[in-house]
């Protein structure tokens, strides 16, 4: 994108001192469903294990918060109470 067609930007891409700059992924999606996929295959990086009669999964709050306005609410209180209990 030129400064012509943004004109929040200069002409040079300079704003002020610093050097503005403007990042286009377009594949992203595509990256994003595919290294998501490869996250759940692998079980790499999981941060919450989920329990249910003697077994465990392990699991990634962020997909089961996309699934679900329940556990998004619980992950997020007990974040916060973590958060509380830390400072205080």
């Amino acid at each position: 994108m030129s400064s012509t067609e943004n004109p929040r930007v200069p002409a040079g891409g300079v704003v002020g001192t610093a050097a503005s700059y403007r990042l286009r992924w377009n594949t992203f999606s595509t990256h994003l469903a595919k290294g998501l996929g490869t996250l759940l295959e692998e079980d790499e990086f999981t941060d919450v294990v989920l329990a249910c009669d003697g077994r465990f999964v392990k699991a990634h709050k962020i997909l089961l918060s996309l699934c679900s306005p329940f556990l998004k609410r619980l992950f997020k209180v007990s974040m916060e109470k973590t958060l509380s209990d830390t400072c205080n």
